[in-house]
């Protein structure tokens, strides 16, 4: 053992007790070891080292002692082998050794020349799994390597390198995420500095530290709290549904979908986004039905309905989202709901989970917005901002001043237009189809939603398709209503059958055409049709409000009350008194506050009221419909034969009704009014 060592030296020993280089020189000085010089260094006894530097040394001179008398032996006894006195068997075996560990030396030779083939040498770096580009083979590596698969029984696990412990989690994590994790999202940067002002020096992270700490994190962790639980749907796993066992007509997708173009309204002309609703057949992809409105409601929800069901067949299942359009009565309901009569089963997905209804939300980008981008009009978030106002102003600009503008597509062409897209979208490869080979080109390609459907048809399935026959009235609309002297009431409206006579204070089911209140159709609660009764049948007909008409009318009342409170609230935003507050004092003439006087003497002395004007039969004259009106139904005793045709031919203007309905005056109270006194003359 030797018995003076430098500070490198004892430095490169790495020995129980001893720092680094440095320290160790800072140490002998501090203490005065006594040393001597060698070289361009200071050597120092083994005695001023610490004791468990020294029992280090030691134990190592030792080990080292012995391995030297192992090689000693090893080499005496190979020096005493005679080669020449070899065996056959001996010389064999001994020389296909050697040409093994020639190849070994020769292998590790070529790492450290880098001459390996491409192969092996891509290998290395990956085989020693550390740090840097210069590092190769020796051969003490693939021993130990080797040495590590056969204590383990010849598992190539073995080799695996042991798993890196994971750093402990800094005390500085938590309080750093409650700044972090808040759904306005702050920055890093401002999280840090937060931090730093509630923890010491010492503490506190840097910014590359707390940048480090959050790389580690994944994802979703990352994200809590800055995001909610619907927006990181998008990063967690999801369950993919496979279509590949369900047949045409199984599950059929609806839902609506607002355009993101303007088209002129068909009513006014004006720019408006109609309402799309699409039926989407979920194993061929194919769209059986769709319908255009203003709005999403049950009426275009049932007309794409009626179009999927008549023309391509009844589905198993209904699968739709939770808006109004596709849960009503006229789907649920339990006798006379859609999909009682049907014998469909209604699914909706959960809230806020578009993602379950996948299939139709990508076929809106493929078809509708895709179209949207095509016109002028365009208003979705693609749009360039400068170009949407420009068209928004432009398409205002010649409403006013021409009542139409070219930039708006007509509501007839926007339905062929339509018509068009889901021709084009259903004749197109569908790449979540099974492929097929191209009649044309001969290459393979995903299937056509038709092609996929015409398959299965070819393949021996037959669609259960709705006949118009039973069209016709399958999709009528049926309310239950009890019937009343041969009569049922429906939207205000009073129908007559002799028929009815027998059902009198039953109630019936009355179906009606959303389009045309001059009939309905009356059947028994089993369903058994019993007869088609007409808009007052017992009486001098006038033009019936069908249910379409009423709608729209109680959609334009809802309109015109938003109008009103709008146009309140700003009247309110004036605030009069309060301008009054700061307006200077006005300085008035003599001849000015003279009259001023004289009106407020006639403030304080007002005239009596006028009475109003009456004929010679004690009636008032009235100057509009709803003082006239409001007299008839105050006074039911003094109508005439001539108030019962002037309120017949009143009703049948849609701007009498919506007047009246805007002053609390329903239809029924007047069509009551106009029974009651017929039947008295």
């Amino acid at each position: 053992m030797t018995s003076m060592y430098t500070p490198t030296e004892l430095d490169e020993l790495k020995l129980p007790g001893l720092p680094g280089k440095r320290a160790i020189q800072i140490r002998a000085k501090k203490e005065g070891w006594q040393g001597v010089k060698k070289g361009n260094a200071v050597a120092y006894p083994v005695s001023v080292l610490p004791a468990e530097a020294q029992e280090a040394l030691r134990k190592r001179a030792i080990k080292a002692h012995s391995k030297e008398l192992v090689a000693k032996a090893a080499a005496t006894a190979v020096a005493q082998i005679d080669p020449t006195g070899l065996k056959a068997y001996q010389r064999d075996t001994m020389q296909a050794r050697a040409a093994i560990l020639a190849h070994i030396d020769a292998l590790v030779a070529m790492a450290n020349e880098g001459t390996l083939p491409a192969e092996l040498a891509a290998l290395v770096p990956v085989a020693n799994a550390r740090a840097g580009t210069g590092r190769t083979l020796t051969r003490p590596t693939l021993y130990n390597w080797l040495k590590a698969r056969e204590l383990a029984g010849g598992k190539v696990v073995a080799l695996a390198p042991a798993t890196p412990t994971e750093p402990p989690i800094p005390a500085w994590a938590g309080p750093l995420m409650d700044l972090y994790a808040r759904p306005t999202k702050p920055s890093l940067a401002w999280a840090v500095e937060e931090l730093g002002k509630t923890l010491r020096a010492d503490l506190a992270p840097s910014y590359d530290q707390a940048r480090r700490f959050l790389l580690k994190l994944d994802t979703i962790t990352r994200n809590q709290g800055r995001m909610g639980p619907r927006a990181l749907k998008s990063y967690r796993a999801y369950v993919a549904r496979d279509t590949s066992e369900l047949w045409p007509t199984a599950v059929y997708v609806a839902d609506g979908h607002c355009f993101d173009a303007e088209v002129a309204h068909p009513r006014h002309g004006r720019p408006f986004r109609p309402e799309i609703t699409t039926v989407v057949d979920v194993y061929t992809r194919r769209i059986v039905g769709w319908a255009i409105g203003l709005s999403e409601n049950k009426w275009d929800v049932s007309a794409a309905a009626v179009r999927a069901f008549t023309t391509c067949g009844v589905c198993d299942i209904w699968y739709a989202d939770n808006g109004p359009g596709f849960n009503n009565r006229l789907w649920d309901d339990e006798l006379t709901g859609l999909v009682a009569r049907l014998s469909i089963t209604k699914k909706n997905s959960l809230p806020y989970n578009s993602q379950a209804r996948g299939v139709i939300e990508r076929l809106h980008q493929t078809v509708w917005v895709t179209a949207a981008k095509r016109l002028a009009t365009y208003m979705g978030a693609a749009m360039d901002g400068e170009a949407r106002q420009r068209a928004f102003k432009r398409t205002r600009k010649d409403i006013t001043t021409a009542g139409s503008s070219r930039l708006l597509m007509d509501w007839s062409d926007f339905t062929e237009f339509c018509e068009l897209l889901v021709a084009a979208y259903n004749d197109h490869p569908h790449t979540g189809l099974p492929k097929t080979r191209d009649p044309v080109t001969g290459r393979k390609r995903p299937m056509t939603p038709n092609e996929m459907w015409a398959d299965a048809v070819a393949k021996g399935w037959e669609a259960d398709v709705v006949s118009d026959a039973e069209a016709d009235d399958l999709f009528r609309p049926y309310e239950r209503r009890q019937t009343r002297r041969a009569l049922v009431e429906l939207f205000g409206n009073s129908y007559f059958a002799p028929a009815l006579e027998g059902f009198h204070g039953e109630d019936v089911l009355v179906g009606y055409d959303v389009a045309d209140a001059s009939r309905v159709w009356v059947r028994a609660l089993d369903g058994r049709f019993i007869t088609i009764a007409r808009f007052e049948g017992h009486k001098t007909s006038f033009f019936p409000v069908s249910a379409a008409e009423q709608a729209r009318e109680q959609r334009a009342i809802g309109r015109l009350k938003r109008n009103d409170a709008h146009r309140a609230e700003i009247m309110a935003e004036l605030n009069p008194d309060a301008l009054l507050a700061h307006q200077p004092t006005a300085h008035f003439s003599p001849e000015a506050l003279a009259e001023a006087t004289v009106l407020m003497d006639a403030m304080a002395n007002p005239a009596p009221e006028p009475q109003p004007q009456v004929t010679a039969d004690g009636r008032p004259l009235f100057g509009t419909d709803l003082e006239w009106v409001q007299w008839l139904l105050a006074h039911p005793e003094k109508v005439t034969t001539q108030d019962v045709e002037g309120l017949r031919t009143s009703m049948r203007s849609p701007t009498f009704a919506l007047e009246m309905n805007m002053n609390g005056v329903a239809a029924t109270t007047l069509n009551n009014l106009i029974t009651t006194k017929v039947e008295v003359l």
